[in-house]
This record gives structure tokens, C-alpha cells and sequence, in this order.
């Protein structure tokens, strides 16, 4: 494991954001530049130009993730297809998971799971105070003197 060092500057808080960008973890890019990931958390909440930066990073490498999502999706991906053991060419495949998921995420409203959950009937409630039933129609008030509150 590299040796940490306390020192967070701007070279190594550039190479952190450059490294969260890239899709790695907080934890694994201060890792990587030789910084406590708690230094990195404190900088974060400390200096608002640096949490900035930080979201955006994040949000950089989520928007490429989606592109290549959306990608894999649609456009598909090559995969190798073998006959008695010797690559004789490709294939195209597509993934509908995926594309399902880019929808449910970029049209919610309409692709989004549903459920729907119906009552019908009367709903009935019972107090129970001091180890008795009381009647439902008791104001709220009464209960309350009742009970001693």
C-alpha cells in the first residue's frame, strides 16, 4: 500500500479530480496520490471551489458511462463468434436491459416501473389504552385526558 502523505496540493487534488473523472473512487484516488481520503473529504467541505470541481468530475464520468450505455444499447457490441474452436467472425448484439434502463432514466415518466396499490372498503382503528379498547369515534381530546396527558 503507497505511503500517505498530508499534504493535498494542487497537483495532487488536479490528479484526484483527474482520477474521479475517470470513474475511480474517492478512496481509490486519494489511494493513488498519496493522500488520506478523509484529507480529501475535508477539502471538499471546506473549500467550495474544490467541491465544485469534485461534482463535476463525478458527473463527467456518469455522463460517459451513459454514453456508453446508450451505446452498447443501441448501436450494439461486436462479439466474436468461434466454430470448433477457431474465431470464424463476429456478431452484433444488442442489450435490452440496457437500453431499458438508459429509457427509464432519461424518460421516467413513461418507462418507469408502475404499481399500484387500491384500498376499497372501510378502515376500521381500534385504541387500545391501559391494556382496554376504546372507541374509535373518542375525539382525540378525550383519549388524551384519559390517559393522564
Amino acid at each position: 500500500m503507497p505511503r500517505e502523505c498530508t499534504k493535498f496540493s494542487p497537483k495532487r487534488q488536479k490528479l484526484f479530480l483527474d482520477l474521479l473523472k475517470s470513474g475511480e473512487s474517492a478512496s481509490i484516488a486519494a489511494q493513488k496520490c498519496h493522500i488520506s481520503v478523509r484529507n480529501a473529504y475535508r477539502l471538499r467541505e471546506k473549500n467550495a471551489k474544490f467541491a465544485k470541481l469534485w461534482s463535476e468530475s463525478v458527473d463527467y464520468c456518469v455522463e460517459s458511462a451513459e454514453t456508453e450505455l446508450r451505446r452498447r444499447a443501441v448501436d450494439g457490441v461486436d462479439v466474436p463468434v468461434f466454430f470448433k474452436g477457431e474465431k470464424t467472425g463476429t456478431k452484433k448484439e444488442f442489450s435490452d436491459q440496457l437500453l431499458l434502463a438508459y429509457l427509464r432514466a432519461n424518460r421516467p415518466e413513461k418507462y418507469r416501473d408502475r404499481s399500484e396499490v387500491r384500498h376499497e372498503g372501510e378502515v376500521r382503528t381500534m385504541i387500545i389504552l391501559e391494556g382496554r379498547a376504546l372507541p374509535a369515534e373518542i375525539p382525540v381530546e378525550e383519549i388524551e385526558e384519559r390517559s393522564g396527558n
